[in-house]
Formats: C-alpha cells, sequence, structure tokens
C-alpha cells in the first residue's frame, strides 16, 4: 500500500510541491478541472520522473498499480479492432469443457421447444382476438344506449365513449335493483329531476362579543394624566391643559432654553421636569388607548367583510333589503366611534364613550336566524329527492343490466376461452425459459472455472445490456482468440462509431473487470492500488451513477463494509479517487455521510478510515493540496464561502474578487432576488466605485480568469470590508455571521 506521495517542479506544481501523508485504504482527491489530478494520475501510472517525484511503499512492498484516466481509456480503446482478454482465476479440467457442451446441447433444445411454440406470434393473435371480442360487446351495448338513450338522458351523462357505457354495464350486471318496466321508470325519472334542486348552506352569524368587549374598556372613560408628586403637576391639574403640554414638548428641543411659545427663559431641566410628569403609568395608558384604536379597527374591518360576503350571496331566503339598511346604519355608527377614538388620541385627558351598536347587531342576526330558519326549510322539502334519485339511479341500470345480459354472456364465455388459451402459452414459455436460465446460469458457473477470457466477456455484456447498451457487445475475436471486438448487434464491427459516452462506458467496463483480473492470466492473483482519476467524463446522470455505484461497492468492501463482496475485490489493497465533480464526490464518498444505525457509521472503519483531500490553484497558477479529517466537499455555495473564509485567516492568494462576485451574484440575485442595481444603491458614495468594479467581474470574470487583471492585497482588503458591509445593508447579516461560523 502507498503510504505518500511527493510531486513537484511538474505541470502545475512548484518546487515545493504537494505531499500526501498518511494515505489510508481509501483516498478522495477533490479539485476543478486544471489544479493537477491528471498528473498525479499519470505519474502513478507510469512511476516516470522518480529523481521529482517520490512514492512510499508500506514495508517497500509494491503492488500492481492500475489506473484509469483519459491515457488508459486511450490507450486501451481499440475501437472495432481487438481488444486485449481479460483472464479471470481459475483451473482449466476436460471434465469442465465437455460439461459446458453438453448443457448447451439442452440449451439449444429448449431454444427449439421455444421456436415451436412461436409465443410472439400466438400472444398477438390471442390479443387480437380478445380485442375483438371487446369491440364486439361494446357495439353490443352502444346499441342499448343509443335505443334508451333519450329516456335515461340524465342517467347517462358522462358515459359519452362505447368503451365507457360497455365498462359502466360491466360493473352493474350484478345490480339487485327492482327491475320496473320502462313505463314505470319514465314516470320516476319525470317526477323525481323535474323538482331536482340543490340544498343550501346556512349562513353564519355575525359574532359581536369581541366588539363589544372592546366598546366597554375603561380606557375610554380613563382620564389620562401624568404623575402627581411633580412641581409642575398642581400648574397643569388647574389649567387643566394635560394635552396641550404634552403636544408642546416636542418644539422643546428647538427652543434653546426658551418656551415655543411666549419665548420667555425657561427653568433649568425643565423638559425632564415634564418627562417625569408623564411617568410610566401615563406611557402603559397610552399604549393601551393605541392598541384598542387598532383592535376597534381589525374587529370592525372583519364585521364590515362578514356583512359585504353575506350582501353578495344575494341570498333570496334573506330580507336583502333590511339587512343592508341596518348594515349601514351599523357602519355609520362605526365611523363616528372612530372619530371618537381619534379624539381621545388627540385629547388623552379627556372622557369618551363610544356609541353602543349592539340593537344593530342584533337586527342583523336576526334577520340571519330568519333566513336560516327558511333554508332548513327548504332542505327538508328536497332532502327525500336526494334519497329517491340514487334509488332511481339502481332502478335504471337494473333495467339495462337486464337489456345486456345475453351480450354479457357471451363476451364473459368468449373472453374466458381467450385466457384460457393465453394463460397456457404463457405457462409453457414460463417452463421453458425457467429451465433455460438455470442451465445458463450453470454454463456460466462453470466458463467461472476456466483460466478465459469468456467469464469477463459475458459479464461485460450482461451490464451493457442491463443500462440500456443494446447497440452493441464484445465477443472473442475470430483473429486473436486472447482478445474481444467490439460489434454491433448484426456483428458488423463498431469501426469507431461509438460515442463518447459510449465508449467511455465500455472502457470503464473493462477497467473494472480488469482490477479482478489480468491481461496476462499468471498475474491474475496480484494484490493491486486502483486509481480513478475523473472515471465520468461524456456520461449522462444515469450512467454517473452507474459507475459510481460500483466504485463505491469495492470502497465499502476495503473499509471493512462489504463482507459479502470480499473475496471479489481481495487483491484490491487501496484505492485512490480524484475528481471535480460534486456529484460523482457525493456518490462515492457516500457511506461516509450514512447516519442510520443499520448502516455505515465513521466509527465502523476503525483504522480504516479514507483520507480527504483538495486541490487548489492560486493566482501565481500554482496547485497546493489541503488535508482534512472529514469530507470537506459540501455544495459549491459553500466552497465559495470556505475559499474566502481561509484567505481572511490567512490572506491565500486567491481571485478573491471572482470569489466574492459569485458569493453575492447566487445569494441576492437567485435567492433574495436583489439585483446590483438595489444593493449599490443602498451602499454610501465611496463604496458604490468599489462595489461598481467587483460586481462588474460578472460580465469579466466571472467564470474564467482575467490574465490583464491586477488585484493587489490593498484591492482584496476593500473588497472584504465592502462584501461585509454589503450583508449588513442589505439587511443579511445574519446569513453572512451563520456561512462564517459553519464554514470550517
Amino acid at each position: 500500500m502507498i503510504e505518500e506521495i511527493e510531486i513537484k517542479n511538474c505541470a502545475s506544481y512548484d518546487a515545493t510541491g504537494i505531499k500526501l501523508e498518511k494515505l489510508q485504504a481509501v483516498n478522495y482527491i477533490y479539485g476543478a478541472n486544471g489544479t493537477g489530478k491528471s498528473t498525479i494520475s499519470n505519474y502513478l501510472a507510469s512511476l516516470e520522473n522518480q529523481s521529482q517525484n517520490k512514492i512510499k511503499w508500506k514495508d517497500n512492498s509494491k503492488l500492481d498499480l492500475f489506473v484509469y484516466n483519459r491515457k488508459f481509456i486511450d490507450d486501451n480503446f481499440a475501437g472495432g479492432k481487438n481488444q486485449k482478454g481479460v483472464f479471470t482465476l481459475g483451473q482449466t479440467t476436460i471434465d469442465v469443457t465437455k460439461s459446458i457442451e453438453e448443457l448447451k446441447e439442452q440449451l439449444k433444445e429448449i431454444d427449439g421447444k421455444l421456436v415451436d411454440l412461436n409465443y410472439t406470434d400466438t400472444k398477438k393473435k390471442i390479443d387480437a382476438s380478445k380485442k375483438e371480442i371487446n369491440q364486439e360487446f361494446w357495439d353490443a351495448c352502444w346499441g342499448v344506449k343509443q335505443k334508451y338513450g333519450e329516456s335515461f338522458k340524465k342517467v347517462f351523462e358522462g358515459l359519452n365513449t362505447k368503451e365507457k357505457f360497455a365498462n359502466k354495464c360491466k360493473t352493474e350486471i350484478s345490480n339487485t335493483g327492482d327491475l320496473l318496466s320502462l313505463e314505470q321508470l319514465n314516470k320516476k325519472i319525470k317526477q323525481i329531476y323535474a323538482k331536482e334542486q340543490t340544498q343550501k348552506g346556512l349562513i353564519t352569524p355575525i359574532d359581536d362579543t369581541l366588539l363589544d368587549t372592546c366598546k366597554n374598556d375603561d380606557i375610554w372613560v380613563t382620564k389620562i394624566i401624568g404623575k402627581d408628586d411633580v412641581d409642575i403637576a398642581d400648574m397643569i391639574k388647574r389649567l387643566n391643559n394635560s394635552d396641550w403640554v404634552k403636544q408642546g414638548i416636542s418644539f422643546l428641543s428647538d427652543a434653546n432654553g426658551s418656551c415655543p411659545f411666549c419665548q420667555q427663559k425657561l427653568v433649568t431641566n425643565f423638559e425632564i421636569i415634564l418627562n417625569n410628569y408623564f411617568d410610566e403609568t401615563y406611557r402603559k395608558q397610552i399604549d393601551s388607548l393605541e392598541y384598542q384604536q387598532k383592535n376597534y379597527k381589525d374587529i370592525t374591518a372583519e364585521v364590515q367583510q362578514k356583512i359585504e360576503q353575506i350582501l353578495a350571496l344575494n341570498n333570496e331566503m334573506l330580507d336583502n333589503h333590511e339587512f343592508k339598511s341596518t348594515s349601514e346604519l351599523l357602519n355609520s355608527k362605526i365611523i363616528n366611534n372612530k372619530a371618537i377614538i381619534e379624539n381621545k388620541q388627540k385629547e388623552p385627558s379627556s372622557v369618551f364613550e363610544l356609541d353602543s351598536v349592539q340593537h344593530e347587531f342584533t337586527i342583523l342576526n336576526n334577520l340571519i336566524t330568519e333566513a336560516n330558519l327558511k333554508i332548513t326549510e327548504y332542505n327538508n322539502v328536497i332532502n327525500n329527492i336526494s334519497i329517491e334519485k340514487p334509488k332511481l339511479i339502481r332502478e335504471v341500470w337494473r333495467f339495462i343490466s337486464n337489456e345486456v345480459k345475453l351480450h354479457h354472456d357471451r363476451y364473459n364465455a368468449e373472453l374466458k376461452k381467450e385466457d384460457k388459451n393465453l394463460t397456457e402459452v404463457n405457462m409453457k414459455f414460463q417452463d421453458y425459459t425457467n429451465t433455460q436460465t438455470p442451465i445458463d446460469n450453470e454454463i456460466r458457473s462453470k466458463e467461472a472455472l476456466l483460466t478465459d477470457i469468456t467469464p469477463t466477456l459475458n459479464s461485460i455484456n450482461d451490464l451493457l445490456t442491463k443500462y440500456g447498451f443494446t447497440g452493441f457487445k464484445l465477443v472473442k475475436s475470430v483473429e486473436e482468440p486472447k482478445c474481444y471486438t467490439i460489434v454491433r448487434s448484426d456483428g458488423s464491427k463498431v469501426a469507431g462509431t461509438l460515442s463518447e459516452g459510449e465508449k467511455t462506458f465500455i472502457t470503464f467496463l473493462y477497467f473494472y473487470h480488469l482490477l479482478q483480473g489480468s491481461i496476462n492470466s499468471d498475474s491474475v492473483s496480484n494484490n493491486r492500488v486502483v486509481v480513478f482519476d475523473d472515471p465520468i467524463s461524456s456520461l449522462d446522470s444515469g450512467i454517473l451513477f452507474i459507475v459510481s455505484t460500483l466504485i463505491l461497492d469495492m470502497t465499502e468492501s476495503l473499509m471493512g463494509n462489504g463482507q459479502s463482496e470480499k473475496k471479489k475485490y481481495a487483491e484490491i489493497k487501496q484505492i485512490f479517487i480524484l475528481t471535480h465533480n460534486v456529484s460523482f464526490h457525493y456518490e462515492v464518498s457516500y457511506h461516509y455521510h450514512r447516519k442510520s444505525d443499520k448502516k455505515l457509521k465513521p466509527t465502523t472503519f476503525k483504522l480504516k478510515q479514507p483520507t480527504f483531500w483538495i486541490l487548489t490553484k492560486n493566482q501565481e497558477n500554482i496547485s497546493k493540496i489541503v488535508s482534512h479529517n472529514d469530507n470537506p466537499i459540501k455544495t459549491p455555495y459553500q466552497l465559495l464561502w470556505q475559499q474566502y473564509k481561509q484567505y481572511k485567516q490567512n490572506n491565500d492568494n486567491i481571485f478573491l474578487a471572482n470569489v466574492l462576485r459569485r458569493i453575492i451574484e447566487y445569494y441576492f440575485k437567485h435567492f433574495a432576488g436583489i439585483d446590483n442595481k438595489k444593493i449599490i444603491e443602498q451602499l454610501d458614495e465611496n463604496d458604490k466605485k468599489i462595489a461598481q468594479s467587483l460586481l462588474s467581474w460578472e460580465h469579466s470574470g466571472s467564470h474564467n480568469i482575467c490574465d490583464g487583471a491586477e488585484v493587489t492585497q490593498h484591492n482584496n482588503d476593500h473588497y472584504c470590508a465592502l462584501f461585509e458591509s454589503i450583508f449588513d445593508k442589505m439587511g443579511h447579516k445574519a446569513h453572512y455571521d451563520m456561512m462564517m461560523d459553519s464554514i470550517s
């Protein structure tokens, strides 16, 4: 197993280079494109340039290195030409070979029976016959509908196709309603549907209890005045001008120590004396007054809205004229009470009493009660119809089911006959295929005993078919028995016509099986180190999941969580996974996030915990690597905050302006719905120019490196201060603080 890797003075790495230490059985390396991942995988693939790059093996015991990267794809994808076969471990015997030949003869015999059965064509004929039987029954039922359609028009509503009407006839064939004559049914239809009405809902009375409570509150008759034991209290009481004094306080601040009205010099601390007069009790009474004013306004608004809703119904059971005139009188009193409340607010020391609206409420609710009595009486009248109508509908369908009974009996008998034929064909087909499957499995099992490329060929083809790649497959090469050839379904060679996705997937499957075998039969059981360098290029999301699942299976087995698969990957001792794709990283490291008690936890790893590394490139185009105790990859948005926080802590030389702009763009534009113009409007004049400079990166530097840009420490300090200020001034400082605290 590899314990350390050191790379320097090549590609993105300077003389200091990078060093990966304390490597474990599973190691994740995450980095954007261009940060030097391929340099690492290419070095491990060839172990070139040993003077600069170093690798330390545990106990100085070197293992075979298997590296999947772009070079592996280019070197190992031969298109329509021969591909080196992958041998698997086993033993070759004459008995096994003979047994396989006998099993294949049994398969050939079953194949002959399947041909004679002609399952597909037979099934098509039965399906066509059932369709014809259904159509005949539909037509017969439709004829009955047309015959009685005018009489039973109301009952047949919605059954406007032959299929719908026939299905309804089938469900009603067991109808046990009374069988009446057509004349009797027509008479009942006229009686019930002629009087058909819908029930009316009752009107909810208007609740006046809250308004009555508000009207009777003591605050309206309370004289709200200041504190008695203040020096000025006697004079204010004598003049009875507490309200006038309270209003005059607001002018003192601009009066320069003089009375704002008579201009005479005021005594020292006059304003403090006044404030003492209007003490805490006074302020609480004022607050209570304001609360009751708002309370009265809200309650009356709700009452008025309820009245408007009742009037909008124009319910014929309600005396709308009387209801409207009474509600207008009520509204008039409410308006008058609001004016009284305003006067109380202007003159808190005065006593006021609100007009009672109890009389109007009593009239309105009495009108509602009278209307509800009429509605209840009306609903009772039509209630009998609602009971008789379903009974009538059952009787109509009893009549119809009797009319179609002969057609249904014939339809049922013919359909059962065809279903029986279909069941027999299906059973024969299932018997043949059930016999075929274990024989086929036994053949594959015995082939696996051979030191041969056939098991790998079969396994790759099975995976291709399973995941929808049916346009090509592997076959043994005619020219070279120890090689494969990729051919189309008709046997022709692909001749370089595979898409990039197809090419990538089949090459990955080839590599995946190579990990469990070898292109040389004498090195099948060698221990090995495996490297995956972004194995997802040109793959859609579905195949990405398949690839990540296969890799995850290996990592879990290696960390002790795949006991059932342990023998399958027994030769793999260490894995490196390098990627720039966050989604792929999530998939292949998913076991590290499981929380269920029944699934893998980090404590399960014991001494086989994975290592996590982040590759980054600074402004000088030099790559650095940082190790992490746990998985550092959350989301791209969190990575941006992580870079910002690292700069704040260590002054890392990064393209800070681009990082800050992308955070602002994502959060304010896409989450908070605030564009750059609104942000700039909230800033001070001195900050606006800096903000415009920062946000202009949206067009010139948001997704690329601006070679001509001059970024200095001075600029970065300004950008950091402005960045925090933007969150503060836009009212989102809490999000800034949360992200700075949550990012490790």
